[in-house]
């Protein structure tokens, strides 16, 4: 009887470890996977405010367009936009005429990461931040997002593995309890 104990107690123990494990892997990898995209997408932010600048008669100009290629695919969450005044000054290809609402997110001089729906109703990781690139301007709202189904998706596919490789080592342990009992 006592061998009809142990065993199922060491299941049960073995199942729990397990399962807790791998919900901590998969948020570590969730938030790994976050901050890969975040340092991605704040790469393109900076290279927007960077070749941003206002003519001599006011008028907004980019030197150049952020490089990566996605900005250029229709509704490919891969957005970027420059709004002022709640006006869009200039906006990626991807976008196509449609423009990234904020809803009741207040820009800040600070780079501030939200969760919001794009134009096709896609969930985005968007990151805004407000600056005056001109003192005698009023200042400009950058916006530039990553897809949030890149991480989801990611994330899905690293916990199906690790599931995986979970059962086949929670049966080597059970295995392993049924032989030392």
């Amino acid at each position: 009887t006592l061998a009809f104990r142990i065993i199922p107690l060491s299941g049960i123990w073995i199942f729990v470890a397990l399962v807790i494990t791998a919900v901590m892997l998969a948020s570590n990898h969730r938030e790994h996977t976050a901050q890969h995209y975040d340092a991605h997408v704040a790469m393109h932010l900076e290279e927007l405010i960077g070749a941003s600048h206002f003519t001599g008669s006011g008028v907004f100009r980019l030197a150049f367009n952020p490089s990566d290629p996605r900005y250029r695919d229709h509704y490919s969450g891969w957005y970027w936009e420059v709004q002022q005044s709640g006006k869009t000054l200039k906006r990626s290809m991807s976008l196509g005429e449609d423009s990234l609402n904020l809803n009741d997110t207040q820009p800040t001089t600070d780079i501030v990461v939200h969760e919001l729906r794009g134009p096709q109703k896609q969930k985005l990781r968007v990151h805004v931040v407000q600056m005056a690139i001109e003192p005698n301007q009023e200042p400009v709202v950058f916006l530039a997002t990553a897809p949030l189904g890149g991480i989801t998706e990611d994330v899905a596919d690293y916990t199906n593995h690790i599931v995986l490789g979970f059962i086949v080592l929670g049966l080597g342990l059970m295995l392993a309890v049924v032989l030392q009992v």
